[in-house]
Order: structure tokens, then C-alpha cells, then sequence
């Protein structure tokens, strides 16, 4: 459907393209489920959870929680990219880190049977741990 209506709207009637209205009729018609995305989860009042402050090692140790200041980090990131970017969109980014943090220690659990390259790979380290797996192959 989405191919067809391209194919028509690529002329430009009076200078203006087509495919540019197209593209704000696809925005408004998404504009709906946003509100309704944003009052479900309530990100107008909370915003998006980054995770806690504080994380204990194992010798009971407490320091700041290295997850949250990369997600932190992360998002400072994409906020300096798209200023524009929303709440909606932000929570969005995080669920994706999420899924990717999911795949990450799905791979490490697949793909890596020495134990000490787990306890090596921390999140800057992801192409360490790849070629790691791919060396023992």
C-alpha cells in the first residue's frame, strides 16, 4: 500500500513534493498513539526510568550503578543528536537498549564458554567478546 502511494506521490504539483506531505499525513496520523502511549505509561508525570543510583558488588560494596550511567550517557547522547526527540521517543531508545543489553548476554551465554571473558566484558567491550567467541571456534 505504503509502495503505491509513494509511486503517486513523487510528482510535484505547483513546485510542491508530494512526498513531503505524505510524510506529514504519516506523522499526524501517529500523533494519536503517541498521546495515548505518553498518558498510559504516565511519562508526562515520571519521564523514562534510567535505574538506580546505587548498585552492591560482592563484597557488599556500594558504588554508582554502572548500567544506569551508560544508559544515562546514551540518552545525553541521543539528546544531543535529536534535540527534538520526545518522551515517547526516549522511552522508546531505552527499550531498545534494553533489547540490546538482552541480546548481549544471550550472545555471551551462546557463544562463550570461558568464563573469564564474561567477567572481562563489560559494556564497551562487545567486539572484545565477539572476536573472543569467533577465536575459539
Amino acid at each position: 500500500m505504503h509502495a503505491l502511494i509513494y509511486r503517486v506521490t513523487r510528482r510535484r504539483i505547483f513546485g510542491f513534493d508530494l512526498r513531503a506531505l505524505y510524510g506529514i499525513v504519516l506523522e499526524m496520523r501517529s500523533f494519536s498513539a503517541r498521546i495515548r502511549f505518553l498518558r498510559e505509561r504516565k511519562l508526562y508525570r515520571y519521564g523514562t526510568f534510567l535505574g538506580p543510583t546505587w548498585e552492591r558488588l560482592s563484597n557488599q560494596r556500594i558504588r554508582r550503578c554502572t548500567r544506569t550511567i551508560a544508559r544515562m550517557k546514551d540518552m545525553q547522547w541521543l539528546v544531543s543528536m535529536y534535540p527534538g526527540a520526545t518522551l515517547v521517543d526516549r522511552h522508546l531508545f531505552l527499550e531498545g537498549w534494553n533489547k540490546g543489553e538482552q541480546f548481549h548476554a544471550q550472545f555471551l551465554d551462546n557463544h562463550c564458554c570461558r568464563s573469564e571473558c564474561k567477567a572481562e566484558c563489560t559494556w564497551g567491550s562487545k567486539q572484545q567478546a565477539l572476536e573472543t567467541s569467533e577465536g575459539q571456534q
